[in-house]
């Protein structure tokens, strides 16, 4: 095949920005737990069970088609009948899929998650949890989508750098592992927190594209979060997360406030089912600000944020915009105590806000 200078230039920046390209942060992060710290797996208190979906769409200003994120996993707390009294062996998957703008660069992960989750304290108020993952990662690179405004005259179909042969698609797999730690407590009957610290790419992978190779660069993760029951129908939910990557860091922070609309035991007096509504406000730093909307009816949970740049291109266009849909499946497999359906409501959250 017969390839310009030119051409092999621009497919090597084109590569290089794909290779280097960064781990999504998703601004409603607490939605994806198996996604933001492996040690959050089975940590679903009081919950036994638990299956999130998570979609995230973002158009950037130069480019005419969005980049897109979807992640699912579900997790469940095992062995808590055979481990101590308070500890549990949480299990879980996760997938993820991943497009570039314009489909340049595909990314399909699937992965298996285990953690154990460890009582601290006599009163089983105060937990830790450490988590790993294993990886499989597949990644295409699609070189006809590989196609940025700046390569077309005046927006035109038209290269300034046409090929003179043609190119086939690359594709790459390889292994990948990371790692967790979190601590979770109550630190007052109205009062509970949460911090943790997850470090990903532990295997240190090597992506190799026509030739191109590049270790992809380690991503590390820190959060801390509080959630208040300010009345017995309000609760107050604050959460930070800090991501590194490379030469790359990103800051989110916000708060919700969630209100309980109604309260339903059903007949067995087992269960108890609860309308919440939340509203807030996240923060990308530098980026975005982003509403957010969220309702929970029985065992579902559903939110929606919407990120709003505040960062300009050189045009003075919003830099980009997304958006962000997820949603949670809960479900405890034993039957509620007494306590655990009088303080359903508060319910450590440990990943819903």
């Amino acid at each position: 095949m017969k390839i310009t200078f030119a051409r092999i230039l621009i497919l090597v920046l084109c590569i290089s920005a794909s290779a280097n390209a960064q781990d999504v942060a998703l601004t409603q992060f607490w939605t994806a737990p198996l996604y933001f710290n492996p040690a959050e797996t089975g940590m679903s208190d009081p919950y036994d069970m638990r299956f999130s979906a998570n979609y995230r769409t973002q158009l950037a200003s130069e480019f005419p088609d969005p980049a897109m994120t979807g992640i699912f996993s579900f997790d469940v707390a095992t062995m808590q009948d055979k481990l101590p009294e308070g500890d549990a062996l949480g299990v879980g998957f996760i997938g993820f899929y991943d497009r570039s703008a314009s489909g340049g660069v595909k990314n399909t992960t699937a992965g298996f998650s285990v953690a154990y989750n460890h009582s601290i304290d006599r009163n089983h108020l105060h937990h830790l949890s450490l988590g790993v993952q294993a990886y499989i990662v597949q990644k295409q690179l699609d070189v006809s989508r590989l196609t940025n405004n700046d390569f077309y005259e005046n927006g035109s179909n038209s290269l300034l750098f046409p090929l003179t042969g043609s190119i086939d698609n690359n594709g790459v797999g390889f292994t990948d592992a990371n790692g967790g730690i979190v601590y979770t407590g109550e630190i007052t009957p109205r009062l509970k927190v949460e911090g943790g610290y997850a470090y990903y790419h532990l295997a240190n992978p090597q992506e190799v594209f026509m030739g191109i190779s590049h270790n992809v660069d380690a991503r590390q993760t820190g959060h801390l979060s509080g959630t208040y029951l300010l009345s017995p129908r309000i609760k107050i939910n604050v959460a930070g997360l800090l991501q590194t990557q490379g030469n790359t860091t990103t800051t989110i922070g916000g708060a919700s406030a969630s209100y309980r609309i109604n309260n339903k035991t059903v007949a067995d007096g087992r269960n108890t089912y609860t309308r919440i509504v939340s509203l807030g406000c996240w923060y990308r730093s530098a980026q975005a600000v982003a509403p957010y909307v969220g309702f929970e009816a029985q065992n579902f949970h559903i939110a929606f944020s919407y990120d709003i740049s505040t960062a300009k291109d050189l045009a003075g266009k919003p830099l980009y915009n997304a958006y962000e849909l997820s949603l949670f499946y809960t479900r405890r497999h034993r039957h509620e105590t007494d306590k655990e359906r009088e303080n359903d409501y508060f319910r450590g959250d440990r990943s819903i806000y």
